[in-house]
């Protein structure tokens, strides 16, 4: 499986009209598309792929309709609760990324359970330690606290249910 450059990893991006947005190696992290000119932005950045990590309730937007509309492939990875995460969801997380070489952009409410499963990804799919991938998972956009909690404690433990 292929992983990621973990020290690839940029910050500023100009009028991306994200509220969060960082591209570590080919993949762009982000919070919620609230609008086609979001789409557009990131049609610029050559996205081809995206992975919603959201309910599709949480929004209105209408996500996977307007990707597919504009031919960006959108994969669904509902994850609300990390402590029901299973293995099954984290591999099917990894292989996606690893077959999709391509720019791709993962995403939630804010970035922070796509940075959470990223240090999942990076720690228990591709076998980088513990601390590396909490930090990993923290500069690409896990910040709430209780998150951070319940990343560590499974990183602990070196696996999901």
């Amino acid at each position: 499986m292929k992983c990621l450059n973990l020290t690839d990893i940029q910050y500023n991006f100009t009028d991306n009209q994200f509220d969060h947005l960082v591209r570590a190696d080919h993949i762009y992290i982000g919070s919620k598309i609230e609008s086609n000119e979001q789409i557009d932005f990131l049609k610029t950045l050559k996205i081809e792929s995206v992975i919603d990590l959201k309910k599709r309730e949480e929004t209105s937007f209408k996500d996977k309709e307007q990707f597919e509309e504009v031919g960006i492939n959108y994969f669904n990875l509902p994850i609300t609760n990390f402590n029901y995460l299973n293995f099954e969801t984290l591999q099917t997380f990894g292989t996606i990324i690893s077959q999709n070489e391509n720019r791709m952009f993962i995403y939630c409410m804010s970035g922070n359970r796509a940075g959470a499963l990223l240090a999942l990804n990076t720690c228990l799919i591709c076998g980088h330690p513990k601390d590396r991938a909490l930090n990993f998972g923290e500069k690409v956009g896990m910040k709430q606290a209780g998150t951070k909690k319940i990343i560590s404690d499974l990183l602990e433990k070196g696996r999901i249910a």
